[in-house]
């Protein structure tokens, strides 16, 4: 009966006589020490299959040790700071309790209680952690410091932390740690990939075999993985913002642990990662007003030299008599006023953007994508442009006059840098979730280096100074979308390749 209560308790319970040798042990004794039969520890001396070494590698003498205190004091014994040691070589952080027993007022022996605290422990530390990075790091050093922190923690190989773009389908990575030193920033697509999986998921998990369910991820191949889990980073209004993906060579032995940490953690690396995407936006916004500063000092000022230069030299025709002269410079006066009109018109429809958007309602997209079209029916059929339209656009909610004015910037930019090509064709399209709609305007023209995805949609950002137009229209789109929740990007592989705008605009009012 002894036996059998024994052996239905989660503790381990074992026995030792006065010489540290065990009499007894239960069920959970043998499974928390990788035993299978009481007869591998019975009779044996404990301290030195058990607790011979400290967690650090030190030897633990018998003198220092506080089980056999127990027996040599007659007190209870507590501790939770100590490391016991299994049957395979591993070790496991443990709490126990260390019981003398009497007979006649003699101490006869000891019984020992012990519970693994690994899970405990790495908890303990993960909040440790988020306390002292709250104090000491931030931005780069707090990613490159957690990063470092769970590969540690959860022994594993490589861990990367991600700042996703798009509509999620990309992500630029803030932190890499792999086989212990940092790794240079990288940005890659998520697809057939695990950290793929991950994004809406809270959390997600392969404990061994991941290599083989994602055998077109290079990198797992490569790294040999075996392997991982991941959480999604959450923003504050709960969207999707970037992820944590760990991945070990080795089978994962505790899951369930690996994504309690994570979990843990996640929460303030999502607030340090939103904090930093709020930092990049405002430092965005004072270059652009940087950039706007300099345009009203230099683009602004250069046709007025113009004007300036060329009047002048009116003067001169008229006193020489040069007429024809004189209608030349007056050309370039027309011109110069012309260029100086259009960036003025450009600047001041810019910051009409928010101040004058209309009432939002339900847009017919097929129609829209229709009438913006006909506007534009001169420069398509001057470039004999093939234009493609997705026939199952749908509605969506907002400013009818704002997005037809994105649309057309996007598909005008289209037909502008379509470069050489003798075949230029410009594809109108969407692809669709539950909660917003991809809407994208791709074409065959030149492309554009990834380097320049995100400069582009700065203010007066040209990447052919020569072009026509003074580079505030993918500003203009941005703008427009942001103001109706939705997020706007490129994809292009570069020279030659085409380039495809995507921008996201809402289902629902």
């Amino acid at each position: 009966m002894v036996k059998l209560l024994l052996d239905s308790t989660a503790e381990a319970i074992y026995g030792l006589d006065t010489d540290g040798n065990c009499t007894f042990c239960n069920a959970a004794c043998l499974r928390m020490l990788g035993y299978e039969q009481p007869e591998q520890l019975l009779g044996r001396n404990i301290h030195e299959l058990i607790h011979h070494t400290h967690g650090d590698g030190t030897s633990s003498e018998v003198g220092e040790c506080l089980i056999a205190a127990a027996l040599r004091q007659g007190e209870e014994i507590h501790a939770d700071d100590e490391v016991l040691w299994r049957a395979d070589g591993t070790s496991f952080a443990s709490e126990y309790w260390a019981h003398p027993v009497r007979r006649d007022g003699k101490i006869i022996g000891s019984v020992v209680t012990f519970l693994d605290i690994t899970e405990r422990k790495r908890m303990e530390e993960a909040q440790n952690f988020i306390f002292q990075c709250g104090l000491r790091y931030a931005g780069e050093d707090f990613f490159e410091s957690l990063a470092m922190f769970l590969a540690q923690s959860l022994d594993m190989d490589y861990v990367c932390i991600d700042s996703l773009h798009g509509d999620g389908l990309n992500a630029q990575t803030v932190a890499i740690y792999y086989d212990g030193k940092f790794e240079d920033n990288v940005q890659y697509a998520l697809k057939d990939t695990p950290c793929g999986d991950v994004v809406g998921n809270t959390i997600c998990c392969f404990q061994q075999g991941v290599r083989n369910l994602f055998p077109q991820d290079t990198a797992l191949q490569e790294m040999l993985a075996e392997s991982y889990v991941g959480t999604t980073l959450w923003s504050f209004d709960g969207k999707p913002i970037g992820l944590i993906a760990v991945i070990g060579r080795q089978t994962l032995k505790d899951p369930r642990q690996a994504e309690a940490v994570l979990k843990l953690v996640s929460v303030r690396a999502a607030g340090e990662l939103e904090r930093k995407q709020a930092e990049k936006k405002l430092q965005d916004k004072n270059r652009e007003l940087e950039r706007f500063t300099y345009t009203v000092s230099h683009d602004l000022k250069s046709p007025l030299i113009t004007i300036q230069s060329y009047a002048g030299m009116i003067r001169q025709d008229m006193e020489t008599g040069n007429h024809e002269r004189a209608k030349g410079d007056i050309k370039r006066i027309e011109d110069a006023a012309e260029k100086m009109t259009n960036l003025l018109n450009d600047l001041l429809e810019l910051s009409r953007i928010g101040k004058q958007m209309n009432p939002t309602s339900l847009v017919d997209m097929r129609l829209l994508v229709t009438n913006v079209l006909s506007q534009l029916v001169g420069p398509l059929k001057q470039r004999l442009v093939e234009v493609v339209v997705q026939p199952d656009l749908p509605a969506v909610y907002g400013d009818h006059r704002r997005i037809a004015e994105a649309l057309q910037n996007l598909v005008e930019n289209a037909v502008k840098y379509m470069g050489d090509q003798p075949v230029p064709r410009v594809e109108i399209g969407c692809r669709q979730n539950d909660t917003e709609v991809v809407f994208f305007v791709g074409d065959n023209g030149q492309g554009i280096d990834l380097r320049h995805h995100e400069d582009i949609f700065g203010l007066f950002n040209k990447l052919d100074a020569k072009s026509e137009g003074t580079g505030v229209g993918l500003t203009l789109v941005k703008r427009i979308i942001e103001l109706h929740g939705g997020r706007v990007w490129v994809e292009s592989e570069g020279g030659g390749m085409g380039s495809r705008f995507c921008f996201t605009l809402p289902l629902h009012a």
